[in-house]
Parts: structure tokens; sequence; C-alpha cells
């Protein structure tokens, strides 16, 4: 469990192999590029048309791929809802989902059938135009269809009512029901057909047309815009059979593209095909390269550079190969290696930084001291029993990403946690489970036996002792730090700074734990087992506070006098020695900083305890209440469980990555990322 050792490479060949061997590292899959440093007569490559000829491909067919997987979606829910026309569909297939574990091999050879897959990109690109037209079309179409049809109930055809030399002739329609018209002092002759909407048609002497439209506009009528040799019950038959025919076609063009389905995978592998081509041609403009040869730097993890240099000269025998450990002023990039249990929280660490290559891997320490926590704040059996199954079945049921998987094994072994520290609060689901006889080797507090549950003490109860817990837990963790940062100092051989910035925090934080040493101990016998009957001694607290004291004096004197080292003047001696006394202040603020533990514990339990409460009060009064209690009750305490989860993923790496990491890590490292592994739609196997 450690940061993996590095090598660095050099390739140096001639420019026209420069392409071949960018897909020999592509395959290797363990080769991280780094940018060569130019000298004289080196340049780098611009691939910026070439670039964008890439990304204009994979947008092609990332186009073609959302489409397919969009109209399978719709068609899907159409069958599903059973919606009128359902049957005209063909049958549907579910695309996407999680990244398929190819061979890099079958990504390189689909590009043998690019023509063929880029065809069927186009088709899919000309359809989905198409089908924005017949859309468009089809509401132009409704929207005719609502005009014309206002004068479904005139007989006459829109253009034979025309001017004569003398006379005028005007139709109009209105929609509302109150369109009476007074036509007493106006030569007009109209007729009325419909009722709602009412289509008029009236004649008038062409001097009266003026008063006539005043009329009609007063009324609420608006002339008719149209003029055609047809009647609108004519036109609203040809409409009908203009959106029929539009329905049909966007309905082949539907199942045109569920018949090219078939094409999805295939798609999706020449995208990653085109990314891991893009990212050649990323490496290619970091690649040093003069008139005829280039030079590619890298790392490769050394235990592997061997089989490296002998893959090179067995494919590329043309290729000059330069193997050598790391110098001091290089930054080599950086590849853990962890077991089961701690590969699952390299994520928390991953939000904070990137370990630098030079340090030692913090993941395990911290894996365990997250483990350690999460079980604090979210301690109940029941609770974490459920974690555990849900986590621990998901993958054998789902297909799911390694991401989710890895997040879904953080989660299995922080239930376990839960589990154990629910067994120590006594919690289940919020219940607690009485003793009716003391078990064997502990002394109980309460000697009658009344009033005993199983487990150690239960929060609700004791919550002193579960902040006390907290904090006597927070000073561990930070000394674990300090300890960590010692040995990274004496490690380099800096003995001074190791003693005054990691030795001397830590004795401080000793020190505070020895003076309250009293009240810890006070705190913890006060739980159902009596640690001061079989484990600490009688008075021990008094003269442990007695030696913290006089520790925390010896401690301050000396961050005070060593706090400006390094200064160069006795005003920077002293304000030295002030900013560490200053640090200590904030030091005793990370400290406080664990009763985050005791807040989300209590909270926890506390809501688990409202909702038993709650449930009992209300729904246990006769079988049937019972039942629907039951099934009330499991819905609050998963909803307790969800916001328990939540609160303690944030606050746990909140405590990690400020509170632990700040003690000590260096980070500001970079990941390694081999080339062949820039792909979305598969996940290359290793």
């Amino acid at each position: 469990m450690a940061i993996v050792k590095m090598s660095k490479i050099r390739l140096v060949g001639l420019k026209s192999d420069a392409e071949k061997t960018l897909d020999f590292l592509s395959k290797y899959k363990y080769f991280h590029q780094e940018p060569v440093a130019l000298s004289d007569g080196l340049t780098y490559s611009d691939n910026s048309e070439k670039t964008d000829d890439v990304l204009s491909i994979k947008a092609k067919l990332s186009f073609a791929i959302d489409y397919i997987k969009k109209q399978n979606i719709d068609v899907l829910q159409i069958k599903k809802k059973n919606k009128l026309g359902a049957e005209s569909y063909g049958q549907p297939t579910k695309t996407g989902g999680v990244p398929q574990e190819v061979e890099i091999d079958t990504v390189y050879d689909i590009e043998s059938q690019k023509d063929e897959i880029l065809a069927v990109a186009d088709e899919i690109e000309k359809i989905s135009l198409e089908t924005v037209d017949i859309v468009s079309s089809l509401r132009t179409v409704a929207s005719e269809k609502k005009a014309y049809g206002l004068y479904a109930g005139f007989p006459l055809k829109l253009n034979t009512m025309r001017d004569t030399r003398t006379s005028s002739v005007i139709v109009a329609v209105s929609s509302s029901q109150k369109n009476e018209i007074n036509f007493d002092d106006v030569n007009v002759v109209f007729e009325e057909y419909g009722e709602v909407p009412k289509v008029i048609c009236a004649v008038c002497l062409k001097e009266d047309k003026k008063a006539v439209l005043e009329r009609l506009n007063q009324s609420g009528y608006v002339l008719c815009p149209y003029n055609e040799d047809i009647t609108a019950k004519q036109k609203l038959v040809e409409l009908e059979r203009k959106e029929q025919q539009l329905r049909e076609r966007k309905i082949e063009l539907v199942n045109r593209v569920l018949t090219l389905t078939e094409y999805d995978f295939k798609l999706k592998l020449l995208y990653d095909f085109y990314s891991l081509k893009g990212e050649q041609l990323t490496v290619d403009n970091t690649t040093a390269k003069s008139e005829y040869t280039f030079i590619i730097d890298g790392w490769t993890p050394e235990n592997k550079a061997d089989a490296f240099k002998k893959k090179v000269l067995k494919n590329l025998p043309e290729l000059c190969i330069e193997v050598s450990e790391p110098s001091e002023e290089d930054l080599p990039p950086t590849f853990t290696k962890n077991n089961g249990f701690v590969k699952p929280f390299e994520s928390i660490t991953l939000m904070y930084t990137v370990p630098n290559y030079r340090e030692a891997d913090p993941n395990p320490i911290m894996a365990f001291w997250y483990f350690f926590l999460f079980g604090i704040m979210c301690g109940d059996f029941v609770y974490g029993l459920a974690v555990v199954l849900a986590c621990g079945l998901a993958p054998k049921f789902l297909k799911l990403g390694k991401g989710v998987q890895n997040f879904l094994k953080m989660f299995f072994w922080c239930g376990i946690s839960s589990t154990v520290w629910g067994l120590v609060f006594g919690s289940f689901a919020g219940f607690s489970i009485p003793l009716k006889e003391q078990l064997p080797f502990f002394s109980y507090s309460d000697a009658s036996g009344a009033n005993v549950y199983l487990g150690w003490f239960n929060p609700m109860e004791k919550p002193i002792m579960l902040l006390g817990l907290s904090l006597v837990t927070g000073i561990a963790q930070l000394l674990c730090g300090f300890i960590i940062k010692f040995t990274a100092f004496a490690k380099e051989k800096h003995i001074v700074d190791a003693l005054c910035e990691a030795a001397l925090p830590g004795l401080f934080l000793i020190s505070i734990l020895l003076i309250g040493s009293d009240i810890f101990i006070n705190i913890f016998k006060s739980g159902t087992i009596d640690f001061g009957a079989k484990v600490l001694p009688e008075n021990i607290g008094g003269t442990l506070k007695d030696a913290g004291m006089y520790m925390l004096l010896g401690v301050l004197a000396l961050i005070f006098l060593f706090g400006g080292r390094k200064a160069k003047s006795i005003g920077g001696y002293f304000g030295g020695g002030l900013n560490g006394l200053y640090g200590i202040i904030n030091l005793t603020a990370d400290i406080l900083s664990y009763a985050r533990l005791f807040g989300l514990g209590l909270s926890g339990a506390a809501i688990a305890f409202a909702f038993n409460t709650l449930v009992d009060t209300i729904f246990m009064t006769n079988v049937v209440m019972m039942i629907i209690g039951i099934g009330v009750s499991v819905l609050l305490h998963v909803f307790n469980l969800a916001i328990s989860l939540l609160g303690t993923y944030v606050h746990n790496a909140r405590l990690q990555l400020l509170e632990f990491y700040g003690k000590f890590l260096v980070g500001d490292g970079k990941m390694f990322k081999p080339m062949g592994r820039a792909t979305k739609y598969t996940e290359i196997k290793d």
C-alpha cells in the first residue's frame, strides 16, 4: 500500500514513425506522457487543424449516439403508456448505461469500418433535420387547421364572394356568443352561419362598406383573410391529409432510427477511437521534433519498466529508448496501489489534492480514520446493516460503472463501522435492548441491574459521554497526523523542523489530553460498563492532570523560543514565537471541530427516537394501525438514514481534508494518467 515508484522514459525516433509510436503507447496503457523541454533545433507540432477534424467527427458521432438513445427512449415511453398509434412503431432497444469493458485493440479495429459508421451518422443527421422540418410543418398545419376551422360552417368557396362595381361582399367571423349586430341605419343584406364560431356574409353598397366594417368590428368580428377557390371544409380535409402524411413520414423516420440502433455500439467504439486519436494529437503537440526526428518523454511504473523496454525493442526496433530514475528536479506522476479496503477511500483524498510523489501515501491511514469516524457519526446497528446489505448486493444485481462501484464499496465498509458502533451505543433503529442478566468480565455502574441496556452507553441518555469520546478521538487523529509529519521530516533529516513543527504540537495535544484526563475518565466511567473497576487505576486522573499542566507550560515555552528560529532579526524572532503560539490556538479550534461527531451522532439518534415515539403514539392502537405504523416507521427511518449518510459523508470528509490532512499532507502532485484511457463510452481492460 504505497505510491508506486516511477521510471523515466525517453523515446527517440524518426518523424515518420511518430504516429506508429503513439499508437503503441496508447495500447501499452501504462505510459504517462510528459511534455519535452525544448532546446536548440527542437520545436512542437501544430495539430490544430487535425484536432478540429477529430472534434468535428466526434461531435457528429456523439449527436448520432444521443439521437438514437432519445428516439428509443421516446418509443419506449409511447409503448409503455400504450399511446394512440403505438403499434406503428418498431421495437425499441435500451441504449446507454454503464460503459462496456473492451480490449483496446477492439477500439482500434473499428477504424476499418469508419466509412460505414460515419455514413450511418450522416444519415441520422439528415433524419434529424428532416424530423425538425416535419415538426415545424405539423405546427404550421395545426395553426392553419385552427384558423380554417373558424369557417367550417361557411358553405361557399372562399373566393366566390367578390366585389362588383357598385357593391361589396364582406365575410367575417366571431368566436363570441355576444355577436348581435345592429344594421338598422345601414343598407345591407347579410346571412349568418353557425353559432360559435359564427360566420357572417354581408352584401352592401360600396359607400356603406366603411359603416358595415365598423359595426362588425364593434361586435367582435374579424374579416376573413382567405381568398381561395375552395370551401373551408375542403381545405380542412386537405390539411388533415397533409398532417397524416407528415405523421406517417415522421414514424417512418423514427422506425429507421430504431433499425440503426444496431450501430449504437459501433458508433461508440468509433467515438472512443477518435478520442484516443485526439489524445495522441495532444501528446504530439508537446513532442519535441527536429527536421527528421522526434523525442517523447514520459513515465511508467518502475516494476513495468523492463517489460516496457522489451516491448518497445520488439515492436519498434527502430526506436532508441532510455530508462532512468527520476532526478531531484523531476516530479513524477502519482500512482497509488492499495488493497480492497483502502482503494475506495482514495476518492476522498482526490477531493482535496493529489498526493505528492515524494511523500508517503496518506490513503491507508486516512481510510482507517474515515471508517472509524463514520461509525461514531452514524452509529446504529440496523442502519449500518442496511447500508452493508444495500451496497454489498447492488453490484450483484445492477450493472454499475467502476466509479459507482468504488463509491458503494466505501459505503459498504462504512456500513460495517456503523454496525459495530451501533452495538457500542446499543442503538437498533433508535431502540435499546435491555439486559436481564449481567454479562461476564464487566462490572455495571448500576449495581441493581435496573435500566441496564446492551452496549457501552446510549448517546441519548449520556450525551456528554459522546462529546468526550468525540474530543478524545479528535485529539488522537490530530496526534496521528503530527506523528506522520514528524516521520516525514526525520526521513529528510530535518530534525529541528521535525521537533518544532511536529513533536511540539503533538506534545501539546498529549498535554491537553492529560489535563482533561480526570474529566474524560469520569465521563467514560459513567457508561453501562464501568471501566474504572476493571481497567483504570484509582485516582490516576489527578496525577495525569498535574503532569499535563507541567508539560503544557514547557511546550508553550519551547514553541515561543523556537517559533522564530528562522528569522534574521530580533523582531522577527519574537514575532515568529508569537505566531507559533497563535498556531496553538488554531490547533485548539481543530480539536473542537471534532464536536461534529457529537452533533451528527446525537442528531441521528434523536431523530430515530422521535420517529419511534411518534409511530408508537399514533399507530400502536390496533392490528390494522400497527401494520400501517410499521410501513410508516420504515419510511421515516429510511429518510433518517439518508440524511445521516449525506451529513456524515460530507462532515467526515471535511475532518479528513482540513483538520487531518492539514497537519502533514504536502499534496500538489499530478495524477498518473496513462495514454489509452481517454474513452467515454467504453472502459479499457487492464
